[in-house]
């Protein structure tokens, strides 16, 4: 806990909780078991950020409570457990990419320069994009996605586009609320029904 944290690497054999603004140098690991909790703004830097607590309980959740900001990749996986960011991702500073596994994944806008993927049951509660201007990075789904707010999904970039995938039967698409697919020129792929259980957009 402190005003500004500022850590490398860090590997325990159970939770890790951090409270106050946090600067990530290196991969953060509770394989073990155990929770991560960063509560307050994050920054990625010196390098791609990998986050494990791939433990195989259900409780070992990742959560950002902030904003996560940064000019790294960001890779996080739960396993068993639970990914929650609430706040924006690349808001001001945007990742190279992010790749979030998880049981759940739940998270607000997240802009990227670079591909997305999410596995595992993902809620989407902001708008989506790897449009970095000169190019785009692909935005992958593997497994079901529930639409808590209306949702824009753009990979449509000034350059070179990119492909949107909900791979696989099990990326359904639910939730009353309006989704924007915006692949330019690229492909869009949807391997799910779409509004089986709540009819998008109703």
């Amino acid at each position: 806990t402190g005003n500004t944290i500022n850590v490398k690497a860090i590997n325990t054999a159970g939770l890790q909780s951090y409270n106050g603004a946090t600067t990530l140098n290196d991969n953060l690991n509770a394989n073990a078991a155990g929770a991560i909790t960063v509560t307050g703004a994050a920054n990625l830097a010196t390098k791609a950020i990998e986050i494990a607590t791939n433990g195989g309980l259900a409780t070992d959740d990742i959560t950002f409570t902030s904003t996560i900001n940064g000019a790294e990749g960001l890779t996080l996986n739960a396993g068993a457990g639970d990914v929650l960011i609430s706040g924006i991702v690349g808001g001001t500073a945007r990742p190279t990419g992010v790749a979030l596994t998880g049981n759940t994944i739940n998270v607000k806008a997240i802009n990227t320069a670079g591909l997305q993927s999410y596995t595992g049951a993902t809620t989407l509660n902001g708008d989506l994009s790897t449009d970095a201007g000169a190019s785009a990075g692909t935005l992958t789904f593997n497994g079901a996605v529930t639409l808590g707010n209306n949702v824009i999904l753009d990979t449509n970039a000034a350059g070179l586009d990119a492909a949107i995938n909900f791979s696989g039967g099990t990326s359904t698409i639910n939730g009353n609320k309006t989704l924007t697919v915006d692949a330019g020129g690229a492909n869009v792929t949807f391997g799910g029904v779409i509004g089986g259980v709540n009819r998008v957009g109703a």
